[in-house]
């Protein structure tokens, strides 16, 4: 049992480590000079202390390798053909200038009733394409709006063909501290809005998802659109 309890313990202490061996975040004030947080040197010291405490009373090396390679299994992405071609000049066109407005919010309701918006998270417009339009389709099952959560597909989309044209053919704004957005000067047509809401849980996993929203303008016209799953 005093074993059991052991193993239990060295492996809630990788996952807590391995949240950041394998998926690493931004350097800041957390980091010391030796490129790790200090909190995570924290954790690999006990880890360490436990692992040796281990493998002196039972001999479960087998059973640390498994952990430690079982942390950091990479997923492929998904891969994708996308037939329509992508169109450089129509997209510019459609980025033009205009007179219209789109605003709006976007959240995601938490199952235990809590609210999480898009505060601080990039929101693309793209010009309605036949190419951007074959790519909705992939990641929402719809051209008109949709919702794919992060677990649905944690490799992320391969995409074939994808043109660096289509990243940087596109109006991009971030949401503000309440979760709204604007685009201004919009030029008449349809285009596909998109954002991503995300927040952590237990051992660094991410949960939410990627939202779009058509939104059609013409002749001026302000429209408000909200982004939710449902």
């Amino acid at each position: 049992m005093i074993r059991l309890r052991l193993a239990l313990s060295i492996y809630q202490q990788f996952r807590r480590a391995s949240g950041w061996f394998c998926h690493p975040r931004k350097k800041g004030p957390a980091y010391r000079s030796g490129g790790e947080p200090a909190a995570m040197q924290a954790q690999w010291a006990s880890f360490h202390l436990l692992g040796k405490h281990i493998m002196r009373k039972s001999g479960m090396v087998v059973l640390l390798a498994v952990f430690v390679l079982s942390g950091c299994v990479a997923t492929p992405p998904q891969q994708a053909l996308i037939t329509s071609p992508f169109d450089a000049s129509a997209t510019k066109i459609m980025l033009g200038k205009g007179s219209n407005t789109i605003r709006g919010s976007a959240l995601i309701r938490q199952r235990g009733g809590g609210v999480v918006t898009c505060a601080g998270q990039q929101v693309i417009l793209a010009p309605s394409t036949p190419y951007s339009n074959e790519r909705a389709l992939v990641i929402y099952g719809s051209t008109e709006h949709g919702y794919r959560s992060l677990s649905s597909s944690p490799g992320g989309i391969a995409f074939i063909p994808d043109p660096q044209e289509y990243q940087t053919l596109t109006l991009r704004t971030v949401c503000d501290a309440q979760g709204y957005f604007k685009f201004e000067q919009v030029a008449n047509g349809s285009f596909l809005v998109s954002t991503k809401i995300a927040w952590q849980v237990v051992d660094y996993k991410a949960e939410g998802g990627v939202l779009m929203q058509r939104v059609t303008v013409m002749g001026g016209e302000t429209k408000e659109v909200v982004l939710s799953p449902h």
